[in-house]
């Protein structure tokens, strides 16, 4: 039961889709479900072009 626990854990995707929205082509902004006072509600993520 605990190894099926840990291996949930694991496989789960880092970000939940539930919580991404596309700004534009190079931008993601992900919107933290639980807000703290000392982190900031949305996170941008930006898409590096090689």
């Amino acid at each position: 039961m605990g190894l099926e626990r840990l291996l949930r854990y694991c496989a789960r995707p880092p970000f939940s889709l539930e919580h991404l929205q596309q700004r534009d082509a190079g931008h993601l902004v992900y919107h933290s479900p639980k807000p703290r006072p000392e982190a900031p509600g949305e996170l941008v993520l930006t898409r590096r072009l090689n």
